[in-house]
């Protein structure tokens, strides 16, 4: 969970700054929504340098829809 995210504009500048910063190398493959036990999360797919395959999730319940 990213903190003191209040909607989806920010929440979205925020995951992509956080994977810029921790994975500067790798480029994102493709991003998915899902719902599990009332929360949401977004998936971003990730590509590794040696072309390994790493999805990441982050929880955005606190600011889907807003």
């Amino acid at each position: 969970m990213l903190p003191g995210i209040d909607d989806e504009f920010h929440g979205v500048v925020a995951e992509h700054t956080y994977i810029a910063e921790h994975f500067p190398t790798w480029h994102i493959e493709y991003q998915a929504l899902i719902t599990q036990n009332d929360h949401h999360y977004d998936i971003i797919g990730m590509v590794k340098p040696d072309k390994t395959k790493v999805p990441i999730f982050f929880d955005i319940t606190q600011w889907v829809g807003k």
